[in-house]
């Protein structure tokens, strides 16, 4: 495990109301061990990541049984999108945050080696997006004046894509195919842990 990273945060977003998959999928099972919220908070932590939030829904904050130094918010209004739990998140972060990744809970394949590339923000970039075949993919890192922007403003009727294409990006190119998959139906949970 690195030593504790001062001022970067993980936003992990599990508020969605899982339609097609039928089932919370951050309780899905990674392998023998680890369900997929389990894998993602281990891999940030492992990187040195120590400020870790889980944005819930009402119906799975108590069923997630994570760590107690695991932040929950939780989202009373899935029905506001995406955004909106970001929004709740970014009000949620302690202050001394500078950097932090948006990680979303039906992508457990996040590694070390993608957050190593992705943690040196230049100070003419304000996000960081790894990108495989001209794909932007996930997570997404964001700096203080993304968070403070975010705070600032709706988060009813707003668009993470839309705001964050005002902001300075830098495209973190990859071979790893897997920031670009999502685990959104029973059919694409079978295909990546059943017949792998």
């Amino acid at each position: 495990m690195k030593k504790g990273l001062k001022g970067i945060a993980c936003v992990i977003l599990s508020a969605g109301q899982s339609r097609r998959m039928g089932t919370h999928k951050a309780l899905l099972k990674f392998n023998e061990n680890l369900r997929f919220i389990d894998r993602i908070i281990e891999v940030y932590k492992n990187f040195g990541i120590t400020e870790v939030i889980v944005v819930a829904g009402e119906s799975l904050k108590n069923e997630l049984n994570v760590a107690s130094d695991v932040k929950i918010v939780t989202n009373q209004h899935p029905e506001f999108e995406r955004f909106y739990s970001v929004k709740l998140a970014c009000e949620a972060l302690s202050r001394e945050v500078e950097l932090c990744f948006l990680q979303n809970c039906d992508n457990p394949f996040v590694n070390e080696e993608l957050l190593e590339n992705m943690i040196n923000l230049p100070e003419e970039s304000d996000c960081a997006v790894p990108v495989y075949m001209n794909q932007g993919g996930h997570p997404v890192l964001i700096n203080k004046t993304i968070i403070e922007y975010i705070q600032s403003i709706d988060g009813k009727n707003s668009n993470l894509k839309d705001i964050l294409s005002k902001f300075r990006t830098m495209k973190i190119i990859t071979n790893d195919e897997t920031v670009k998959i999502n685990i959104n139906s029973p059919e694409e949970y079978e295909k990546y842990f059943i017949n792998k």
